[in-house]
């Protein structure tokens, strides 16, 4: 049971992991759309 606990464990942190990243990318296509626009 312990693995089992260790493995959602990791699911977890890579799917916040991989959450910021879309967030990061979100983040800098917006500020070069505004960028282009100036």
């Amino acid at each position: 049971m312990i693995w089992v606990h260790y493995f959602s464990n990791i699911r977890i942190q890579k799917r916040k992991y991989f959450d910021s990243t879309l967030v990061e990318l979100n983040f800098i296509s917006t500020f070069v759309e505004v960028n282009l626009k100036i």
